[in-house]
């Protein structure tokens, strides 16, 4: 056999080894961004209207006198701006976040997006929205979609401490609007 042949046969399993691993690495980060998608939603029907709701959402200086999921929060609800903010939900250490805010359409929705370092290991896009149902009655839904190669790790305590969180968030924003109504 030449050495050309035996060169040309190492270069070849050289490249076969090479796509291989590159294959291995593309198909695991398909499957862990697949993994890495996930919504959480809950709802509540609020027998107040939309613009009580809304002023109880965004008076954030009240929120550590009503709210037992975000304890504190500050900052301007302008979108691009920075909100800084601390959430204690069942079995879970308190957390602290700077969320940038993404929209803010009065009476309708509050979003903004948090992310663990620059992004794509653990970003969550958290939004309220309120949706007018009846004469002073409205559906509030409150949701997070999250993002990341870190999520499928923590999916079964967004499932069950985070969804308490916000359940826990949505029936006290309910009492108080309801009372205040």
């Amino acid at each position: 056999m030449s050495k050309i042949s035996i060169k040309s046969r190492r270069q070849t399993k050289i490249l076969l080894s090479s796509v291989v691993a590159i294959g291995a690495v593309a198909a695991t980060l398909a499957i862990l961004y697949t993994l890495g998608n996930k919504e959480l939603r809950t709802e509540i029907v609020i027998n107040a209207p939309e613009e009580r709701v809304w002023a109880i959402l965004t008076d954030l200086d009240n929120y550590p006198n009503w709210n037992p999921f975000i304890t504190e929060i500050s900052g301007d609800l302008i979108e691009g701006e920075k909100l800084k903010f601390r959430i204690e939900h069942p079995n879970q250490a308190r957390m602290d976040f700077t969320p940038t805010v993404l929209n803010m359409d009065e009476n309708r929705e509050l979003r903004w997006l948090g992310m663990v370092g620059s992004g794509g290991i653990f970003d969550g896009e958290h939004r309220f929205v309120i949706e007018r149902i009846g004469e002073n009655q409205v559906k509030f839904t409150q949701a997070e979609r999250f993002t990341g190669i870190l999520v499928p790790f923590y999916a079964q305590s967004l499932d069950t401490n985070l969804r308490q969180g916000f359940e826990n968030m949505n029936q006290a924003l309910k009492e108080l609007a309801e009372r205040s109504s």
